[in-house]
């Protein structure tokens, strides 16, 4: 059972989301998460230049490099690989 301090800290901080939330509009939300969205599009562009700019100097097969640029457009679609996945290889 929870203790009357821990009940009053519990109170307080959905005081606080509450008064957080009247604040902050949707609009807002949205905003952030399209910026954050734009920041990640940008990652995934300079991880993929910088790969695909590297493979000539690494000696890779074919069948590497293929798998390398099936990899990136798997990433660019939102598809993703379990770490067992990954450790199989």
């Amino acid at each position: 059972m929870a203790s009357y301090s821990q009940r009053f800290k519990f109170i307080l901080i959905l005081f606080d989301l509450s008064e957080l939330m009247e604040s902050v509009t949707l609009e807002e939300i949205y905003k952030e998460v399209k910026a954050i969205n734009d920041r990640l599009d940008f990652l995934e562009d300079l991880i993929e230049e910088v790969i695909v700019k590297e493979l000539p100097r690494v000696k890779l097969s074919e069948i590497e490099v293929e798998e390398i640029k099936k990899s990136i457009s798997e990433m660019k679609s939102g598809k993703c690989s379990t770490l067992e996945e990954i450790r199989s290889v």
